[in-house]
């Protein structure tokens, strides 16, 4: 069992995010998985991480990458440094051309080798702020 689940959250990381490959989150996420962290206003689990996906895809170039994966038992801790180019509306900003980097980190409960729960932290204000600064 050792590594299977950090193995799942590389995949989660590198494979869904960079890619956008939503049918990949069935496979990664239990059907009823608990986000301790939710947007309001988006189903629950995996359905509210399928329209996130689509839409970061929709208003980003997304280039993963995962700077650290620690593995204790049914948890897994991630830190990882988005680069994103903005091509599409993001959160009412139109399409500035920028690349711009996020950080996030993500402590994930793992059962039966699906994500079960998952807490997150995400630079939003920081990529924002990035994605607002006018040209140099």
């Amino acid at each position: 069992m050792s590594g299977r689940n950090k193995e799942t959250v590389r995949r989660w990381i590198e494979e869904v995010w960079t890619t956008g490959n939503a049918a990949l989150i069935d496979d990664l996420m239990a059907e009823d998985m608990v986000d301790h962290n939710p947007i309001p206003g988006l189903p629950p689990g995996r359905e509210a991480r399928k329209q996130i996906l689509g839409m970061f895809h929709a208003a980003f170039d997304v280039k993963m990458n995962l700077d650290l994966l620690l593995e204790d038992g049914d948890y897994v801790i991630d830190r990882w440094t988005a680069t994103l180019t903005h091509k599409g509306e993001f959160m009412g900003l139109p399409a500035t051309g920028k690349t711009a980097q996020m950080t996030g980190i993500d402590i994930s409960r793992l059962a039966d080798g699906k994500i079960a729960e998952s807490w997150h932290q995400e630079d939003v204000a920081g990529l924002m702020q990035q994605l607002s600064q006018p040209p140099a």
